[in-house]
């Protein structure tokens, strides 16, 4: 019998705020990633790339900078599915855990679709 393959995704949140929602969604989906899926968060973002800065010019140099590296990479770029919660705090405990079922249930699920597109464009 073969194995099934596994997935493995890399999740960057797009802020860098410790406390954003953004953060806090990425971090549950490498928690509670279904069996055959590994999310790695890329925490990072902060270092690259060199030299970016507020500013007007800053984020979108910064932004040049990575889809320069993931071209170069031959990455697979996938910006959704999205996870949207009605209430930012409600779904999370007082530790920051997605405690939600419902959520935790929909984040398994884009998890899923995020590993087929994966799969059919490999």
């Amino acid at each position: 019998m073969v194995a099934a393959a596994r997935s493995q995704l890399v999740a960057i949140a797009g802020s860098l705020r410790r406390d954003s929602l953004n953060r806090r969604v990425v971090e549950a989906a490498a928690e509670c990633a279904p069996d055959g899926i590994e999310v790695c968060v890329y925490r990072g973002l902060g270092e690259l790339p060199p030299g970016a800065s507020g500013g007007r010019w800053g984020t979108r140099l910064a932004q040049a900078a990575v889809r320069q590296a993931l071209f170069a990479t031959e990455a697979l770029l996938v910006t959704g599915p999205a996870l949207y919660l009605a209430q930012t705090d409600a779904p999370f405990d007082s530790s920051g855990r997605l405690a939600d079922e419902a959520a935790r249930s929909a984040l398994r699920q884009i998890l899923q679709a995020l590993a087929q597109i994966m799969r059919t464009r490999a």
